[in-house]
């Protein structure tokens, strides 16, 4: 509960909402990276599309109450410091359920790998990290 309301007070500060992100993603990412201890970007609605757009990009699609998105939590956080070139972000499925709807997604967590705004890979539940990372860095 913690980490969400630093989040909030960080994204009024830096003028953002729920409806519209900033123009400068730099600043989002910087922001997000001090409250988390992983490498990865919290996601909303209005940010997602931005963000998958270029390169290799990989998505935490989770909810709080989920135990196994819990325990996937920090297998996520070591695989955004240990691979390189590809951007991880994690969305609340809970708070922005427009895009899980979009993406069919059906059970959490679900790990989507996009390349320039395309679907590549998917992992629906919980695995292990060297999976997780044969997938994610795509071999």
């Amino acid at each position: 509960m913690k980490k969400l309301t630093i989040i909030i007070a960080l994204g009024l500060l830096l003028g953002l909402t729920a409806c519209g992100a900033s123009d400068d993603n730099e600043a989002v990412e910087a922001a997000t990276a001090e409250v988390h201890e992983g490498n990865y970007t919290v996601l909303t609605a209005a940010a997602f599309d931005d963000f998958i757009a270029e390169g290799r990009t990989v998505v935490d699609f989770w909810a709080p109450w989920c135990p196994p998105c819990r325990q996937l939590a920090p297998i996520f956080i070591e695989l955004s410091h240990e691979i390189e070139g590809v951007r991880f972000g994690k969305l609340d499925t809970d708070d922005h359920p427009s895009i899980p709807q979009r993406y069919r997604i059906t059970g959490i967590p679900t790990l989507i790998v996009f390349e320039d705004g395309v679907e590549v890979d998917r992992v629906v539940g919980l695995q292990g990290k060297e999976e997780l990372k044969r997938v994610i860095a795509g071999n």
